[in-house]
């Protein structure tokens, strides 16, 4: 049914309404655009804290060995690579200074454990509710994961 800026539809048993302002609306649970942008924001600073502890590693000391530097060095780039891809789907009157660093991250000088943290934020909200190209930074961000499952700091 159709009524003025807005349109319902049955999806899947539950009543949708869209709207210029809203990603989508059900009876269960409210996500506007705003949700998805500040957790696109957050993940930008859960990557980029992740790049600058994999650097701040590396300058610090060499690891064990020359290939556990690379994959730290490889592991910083692709975080860096990463939070510039989720910068670019940011609106751009969304700031990162009023974003919390969010995300369940039990130790904040593990660069992986960032990494995670930031690919679960974008799990919390539907795709929908993202920015447009987000499903690229995720495939990314899991790829990234998947290469360094079992390199740790």
């Amino acid at each position: 049914m159709k009524t003025g800026n807005t349109s319902e539809e049955d999806v899947g048993g539950a009543m949708t309404s869209r709207g210029p302002a809203e990603a989508s609306v059900t009876s269960e649970m409210t996500v506007t655009r705003t949700d998805g942008a500040a957790v696109m924001a957050a993940a930008v600073l859960l990557l980029e804290a992740a790049a600058d502890r994999s650097l701040s590693l590396l300058a610090a000391g060499p690891a064990s060995g020359l290939e556990d530097s690379f994959a730290l060095s490889d592991l910083g780039l692709g975080a860096r690579l990463a939070a510039g891809h989720a910068r670019s789907l940011l609106p751009a009157d969304v700031g990162l200074d009023d974003v919390p660093l969010a995300g369940s991250c039990s130790r904040q000088d593990d660069p992986i454990e960032l990494v995670q943290a930031a690919e679960a934020l974008t799990r919390t909200v539907p795709i929908e509710a993202l920015p447009a190209g987000s499903s690229r930074l995720v495939v990314a961000l899991c790829d990234l994961l998947r290469e360094h499952a079992d390199a740790r700091p």
